[in-house]
């Protein structure tokens, strides 16, 4: 017999409730991982590094290496303006 055939209406009415809030927990987390993912992209191809390399924050400690390569690398769009300063 299952086990919600054996409990009272009130019990059925928490089990619906905290799955409901276990369901909106993790439709919010997907949500946030989404918005982050396209923000983390975005950054990414403004830079001119590549859309594709904001993935690199879904691997452990992958905001930490982008940050660092924001940071600490020459930006393509750095050497296109030495580029262009050179030819003139």
């Amino acid at each position: 017999m299952p086990v919600l055939m054996m409990c009272n209406e009130e019990e059925i009415a928490v089990f619906v409730l905290i799955l409901a809030i276990l369901f909106a927990i993790l439709f919010s987390m997907l949500v946030c991982f989404l918005i982050k993912l396209i923000i983390w992209w975005r950054i990414m191809a403004k830079a001119r590094f590549g859309g594709p390399l904001g993935l690199l924050f879904l691997v452990p400690f992958g905001q930490f290496i982008l940050l660092c390569v924001l940071a600490f690398s020459r930006w393509p769009l750095e050497r296109e303006l030495e580029q262009a300063k050179t030819k003139q």
